[in-house]
Formats: C-alpha cells, structure tokens, sequence
C-alpha cells in the first residue's frame, strides 16, 4: 500500500487489475467488429410513385402506386441516392446493422482507451523523431 501525492492510500494491485479488465474489455469489443457481411451507410427510404405508362394501374381513378426502396446517404456532405432491388433490400439491411454495429463498438473502444490513458498515459505511443 502507498500513498500518493494527494495524501490518499494507493494499491497497485487494484491498478493493475482494473487496467487488465479494460484491456480484456477492449479486446472483446474489438474482436465483436469482425463482420461477415458488407457494411453499408446511409438510411433506407421506403417511395411511392407513379410511372410513365397511360394505362398503368397508379394512373387510376384510385390510383395503386409503385413501391421502391433508395438508400440516401451523404459523401462530403453532399446526399446521393441509391435504387435498392427488392431482391437485395434484406441484405442492405443487414449491411446498415453492421455499420450500427461498427460504430457503437468503435465508440465504446474509444472511451475503453480514453480511460486506459486515464490510468496510465505511458501507454500513449510516442512520435520517433527522425
């Protein structure tokens, strides 16, 4: 037991447990951003509309229009738009759950690291001069 700069009792084993639990923290939330599948920005947008054709059944008295899904998303700050095919749409979705996913856990490995600095800044690699 020793006693640090503030007058308080200080345990270096404690540190030292708590340090390896947030490194076994961070090496499960690492090792849960594997991913199988394609990652995918931007949000799904479910569209109604009508088409080109006269006698199409949107063009009714009481019109039934045509569904598509678009993925919007933003590049440089600019939105783009996607026409997703309906075959295709389960697995953009799935892709949007990986990229949820991927950022909660990049998120959670960044606080993981801000609090292991906390700790211990030695653990900041540093810059080699040339």
């Amino acid at each position: 037991m020793y006693i640090n700069n503030v007058g308080k009792h200080f345990n270096p084993e404690v540190f030292v447990d708590v340090e390896s639990r947030l490194l076994q923290k961070r090496e499960k939330v690492f090792s849960s951003m594997l991913m199988d599948t394609e990652m995918v920005q931007g949000t799904i947008v479910e569209r109604e509309h009508t088409c080109g054709k006269a006698r199409c059944r949107c063009k009714q008295s009481v019109p039934q229009l045509h569904h598509s899904y678009q993925l919007t998303f933003a590049i440089d700050g600019k939105t783009h738009t996607i026409t997703i095919p309906k075959d295709k749409l389960s697995s953009v979705r799935k892709g949007l759950k990986q990229y949820q996913h991927f950022r909660l856990c990049t998120k959670q490995l960044l606080a993981i690291n801000r609090a292991l600095i906390k700790r211990h800044p030695s653990l900041l690699k540093s810059e080699e001069r040339l």
